[in-house]
């Protein structure tokens, strides 16, 4: 029994530790937009970076979309996290790009 508890303990450990790499930010969408090829509805979002892809977990941890990102750090940091959206052909809204508050990071997403 006891060595089925330290397996079981050994094994979250690592499990939590493999998630720590995956800086999480809080991102809020304003109106409805397309991102990759899913489309978010405005609320908040945590958004994970892995590698070159944008990952964005709704508020019960979903992956609610996921796309493509180029990441540039910039000279200076943010302020503040701004979505920035791009109107597209027949209204619709588009995101192409995220600076992220209280880094140097500029996430560009490419059509």
């Amino acid at each position: 029994m006891r060595r089925v508890l330290m397996v079981l303990a050994i094994s979250g450990l690592c499990a939590g530790l493999a998630n720590a790499g995956a800086k999480t930010y809080h991102v809020n969408v304003p109106e409805k937009v397309v991102v990759g090829s899913a489309e978010l509805k405005p609320g908040s979002y945590r958004m994970r970076l892995e590698d070159k892809t944008a990952v964005f977990l709704d508020e019960n941890a979903k992956q609610a979309a996921k796309a493509e990102v180029e990441v540039t750090t910039e000279s200076r940091k943010f302020d503040r996290t701004e979505v920035r959206i791009s109107r597209e052909a027949g209204n619709s809204e588009r995101m192409v790009g995220i600076d992220l508050g209280g880094t140097k990071l500029k996430l560009v997403f490419p059509n």
